[in-house]
């Protein structure tokens, strides 16, 4: 719905404006005043100064005029005066503020990481990316963190122990003859399987079993 402004909203509006512009006037008219003061007494000190260096000519002129007698005794040295006060003007009156800056354009949104499923040695990773590995989750602490485990990575969830086996539900009713294994694909140390349907299985990761008989052989 459009929003209604009744009489005396738009008159507040009016002195509102009113006032801020007379106010703004009446900054700018003590400010042109001060200045005119400030030029003022600069004027002021220039013609006593010049007035001073004025009267020090026609007394050294005057003096120079005289004969001057024998030199006396020297007299006592007097007393060291007091320190005299200096003279600080008034501080100046804060100028208007400036209208306020255009807004600037958005800054990129930052990287929160990609869930990349399981670890690819080949793949290039980001900081952030989460991958699993081992039955583990790992994060990347920085961009190209190398190969897993290492100091690039961050343990970011660890699978738990298996727990107790439930008790035995009732048996369900036979279902669909289900796919069979076909063949199979080996993918990186992995061995995938490709049913009957056109799908694959879970892969098995035999990266640990080929580490396992290396080290067998090498002892």
């Amino acid at each position: 719905m459009p929003d209604t402004f009744s009489p005396l909203d738009v008159l507040a509006d009016e002195l509102g404006a009113t006032a801020a512009r007379i106010e703004r006037e009446l900054r700018l008219t003590v400010s042109a005043t001060l200045a005119e003061v400030r030029q003022a007494q600069a004027e002021l000190r220039a013609a006593l100064a010049e007035a001073r260096i004025d009267m020090d000519a026609a007394m050294r002129e005057r003096l120079a005029a005289l004969k001057d007698g024998h030199p006396g005794p020297q007299g006592e040295r007097g007393e060291r005066g007091e320190a005299g006060e200096a003279i600080v003007g008034p501080a100046g009156e804060q100028g208007i503020p400036g209208p306020p800056g255009e807004r600037g354009e958005p800054g990129p949104e930052p990287y929160v990481g990609e869930v990349c499923g399981l670890y690819e040695p080949a793949r290039e990773y980001r900081k952030f990316d989460l991958v699993t590995w081992h039955g583990s989750e790992w994060r990347a602490r920085c961009d190209n963190p190398g190969a897993l485990p290492s100091e690039g990575w961050a343990l970011a969830g660890q699978a738990g122990s298996r727990g107790k086996p439930g008790e035995r539900g009732e048996r369900g009713m036979p279902g669909p003859p289900g796919a069979t294994i076909v063949s199979w694909e080996m993918r990186d140390f992995r061995i995938v399987p490709v049913m009957s349907d056109g799908s694959v299985g879970p892969a098995l990761d035999l990266r640990e079993f080929f580490a396992t008989y290396d080290a067998e052989r090498a002892a």
